[in-house]
């Protein structure tokens, strides 16, 4: 299962906090702080810069003063540097379009519960003004900023520090989780920060206007692009003539980094032995809603006639899945696929008998499944008995634990009864249906000749119902 939240306010929780980040580093670089004596000013939409007042309240105007516009180019396709490149490819997401993190931000490895950041390739333009009463100190800072920077250069920011909201969606499904597997919810939150290598726990928002503890998730960003870009002729004066003249220096810092905009938290159907409940369900694919089993040829009678007096054996029909909201697919790579088997019917169970280590799992394939299949199919699978198992026949009935088969020789099938020795509670486990759809008759499927062959076997005794 997979659900996807956005990270609220980001300009707020990160896009501010790391251009302040980066015009206070260039002023420690420089070696400037004293010249402005805390009279910095970041502007953006959200925020509205001072020149600082006096005691009357009376803007000071002749102060020196660093103002700082910020603009942002939200779409990853304009940022500065080639979002592909590997030059630019940043540890933390700075390269790639919707760059999902290898490492996880959250991760239970009792549940299989893991949470994933999910980052685009951002700019932030600050547009820079210095502004002194000082001729002389404006060319001492000229001299600084050129001797530290080369203009139009790319250098590095190293640990770039900010924080956000946990997405409430993730906190719902975290929660559930930690209830499935019977803990106790005054640990909730020591539960997420220790699978989070300590990145999530209860802060005061400092973001936020009301100062509230939150769950919040801690950022540190090891690369940011920078690109400091100015003009090294002589500094610009302003309010010639008048008691206010300042002297400006005026330049523009690009920088780029891997922006967290969305959290996706992936995790199993099955938790403990006991099956999520439907609070914890999302991101299903609305096909699944669709009732497959009064189409699909192996569940209806009439549709079964019809698909087997047809053209070709090669049908479309969706799997039928049960739960209905179960994403699961067999991989590309599993002996059942690669052996050209196609499941055509799925069903998440639990655990029978959990507290006798000797018990057992049965399945009865006729009389247990959610919804039955035609006895003309369920003929075949008889017939076949136990080398259902092992996928050399027609049909194949596997149980998959996670995404791995289980070893045939472990289970047992005989008239119809499914055996299961597993008793481990934490896997997720699948009983899988599948037909064989290789070609060996040509343009037909040997399972198609053997429905048929019974189908018109069946008509000739009862030929009303075919």
């Amino acid at each position: 299962m997979r659900r996807t939240a956005s990270i609220r306010d980001t300009f707020t929780n990160i896009t501010y906090p790391v251009a302040k980040q980066a015009i206070f580093n260039i002023i420690n670089t420089l070696d400037i702080d004293d010249y402005f004596k805390g009279k910095v000013f970041i502007n953006s939409d959200s925020t509205a810069a001072s020149s600082g007042t006096d005691e009357q309240h009376n803007a000071k105007l002749n102060d020196n003063r660093l103002v700082a516009d910020i603009k942002h180019v939200l779409d990853p396709r304009e940022v500065k540097w080639p979002a592909y490149s590997f030059a630019h490819a940043m540890n933390d997401g700075g390269s790639s379009v919707t760059l999902q993190n290898t490492k996880p931000l959250f991760f239970d490895i009792v549940t299989q519960t893991s949470v994933f950041e999910r980052t685009l390739p951002f700019n932030i333009v600050l547009d820079v003004t210095m502004s002194l009463q000082d001729r002389v100190a404006v060319e001492e800072i000229m001299d600084k900023l050129v001797s530290n920077y080369v203009t139009g250069a790319m250098v590095y920011l190293q640990d770039i520090t900010f924080s956000y909201p946990l997405s409430p969606e993730i906190y719902g499904i975290l929660f559930g989780a930690h209830k499935l597997m019977g803990n106790d919810i005054t640990s909730y939150v020591s539960y997420l920060s220790s699978r989070s290598g300590e990145r999530i726990g209860l802060q005061v928002n400092r973001n936020s206007p009301t100062a509230d503890k939150e769950l919040i998730v801690q950022n540190n960003i090891s690369n940011v692009l920078m690109e400091i870009d100015y003009n090294v002729a002589k500094a610009d004066k302003e309010g010639e003539g008048k008691s206010t003249d300042l002297y400006t220096i005026n330049f523009s810092v690009t920088l780029q980094f891997g922006r967290p905009t969305m959290l996706t938290v992936q995790y199993p159907i099955v938790m403990n032995n006991q099956m999520i409940p439907q609070d914890m369900v999302y991101g299903v694919n609305q096909e699944n809603l669709r009732k497959h089993e009064t189409v699909h040829p192996y569940f209806t009678h009439n549709k079964l006639c019809e698909w087997s007096k047809g053209a070709t054996s090669d049908h479309n029909v969706p799997a039928v899945r049960i739960p209905w909201y179960d994403n699961w697919r067999a991989k590309s790579t599993c002996a059942l696929v690669q052996l050209k088997y196609r499941e055509f019917y799925s069903i998440v169970f639990t655990i029978d008998d959990v507290d006798n280590a000797q018990g057992v799992t049965t399945i009865d394939l006729v009389n247990d499944l959610p919804y039955p299949i035609v006895p003309e199919v369920m003929d075949v699978i008889t017939e076949q008995g136990a080398k259902s198992l092992f996928m050399t026949e027609t049909f194949a009935v596997s149980v998959f634990v996670n995404d791995v088969i289980a070893e045939p020789t472990t289970l047992s099938l005989e008239n119809n009864i499914l055996t299961i020795p597993n008793r481990e509670l934490l896997p997720v486990y699948r009983l899988v249906f599948s037909e064989y759809i290789g070609k060996p008759y040509g343009t037909l499927n040997p399972f198609r000749v053997l429905i048929a062959d019974i189908i018109a076997e069946r008509a000739a005794f009862d030929p009303r119902n075919y």
